[in-house]
């Protein structure tokens, strides 16, 4: 799962703050690698030369 927070301003080193909001996503390390494999693939296959 991707968690995707909303914050009023970027945060300083050793600053604690309360989001505003929260939106979680299907995703993560995996999904975001079985995504990316095909583009790279495709992206590697029009760069080869026959």
């Amino acid at each position: 799962m991707d968690y995707t927070y909303q914050l009023p301003h970027i945060v300083i080193p050793g600053e604690t703050i309360t989001s505003l909001d929260l939106q979680v996503y299907p995703g993560g390390k995996g999904l975001n690698q079985s995504v990316a494999v095909p583009t790279r693939e495709e992206v590697e296959g029009r760069l080869k030369r026959p």
